[in-house]
């Protein structure tokens, strides 16, 4: 009984050293995806914000710096009427690439203007007007805003 004995601790060592060598399956091959743009845009375009959050919150976990997810993490929290959660993410958006979406500084004006950062909106209104036509009802609602931050 004693050889057998010995073998026992051999044979367990080698059975969990295998075990534990093994590495994590690789999520092409499980069906998970990792959390990506394409996914949120979707969801944005169908208008699914409170689903998009928890993904784009993902995607910064990954990388802080992608002002796309920036962008589009305040246009979720601003169309779910939380401005003032939006705007830190506006702002790290423009701060990363002032140029990750067209409508960026009308978003921002927007934002500042909410609370009451007035000479902030008046500079990100100005920037914004001039990526329109003067006869677009963009503009013309701009045009309105710079007003009202004027009052």
């Amino acid at each position: 009984m004693a050889p057998r004995m010995i073998w026992l601790p051999v044979v367990a060592a080698i059975l969990c050293g295998s075990v534990f060598a093994q590495t994590a399956p690789d999520s092409s091959k499980t069906g998970t995806k990792k959390p990506n743009l394409e996914t949120t845009k979707r969801l944005i375009s169908k208008r699914q914000f409170h689903k998009a959050i928890p993904v784009l919150h993902n995607v910064l976990n990954q990388d802080i710096t992608n002002a796309r997810a920036h962008f589009q993490l305040g246009e979720c929290y601003y169309f779910t009427d939380r401005i003032e959660r939006a705007l830190p993410y506006f702002e790290f958006a423009y701060f990363y690439d002032p140029t990750v979406h067209d409508d960026l500084d009308y978003f921002l004006g927007r934002s500042y203007h909410y609370v009451g950062k007035i000479e902030s909106a008046i500079q990100h209104y100005d920037a914004a007007k001039n990526k329109y036509s003067a006869d677009s009802p963009e503009y013309q609602d701009i045009m309105l805003r710079l007003q009202q931050c004027e009052v």
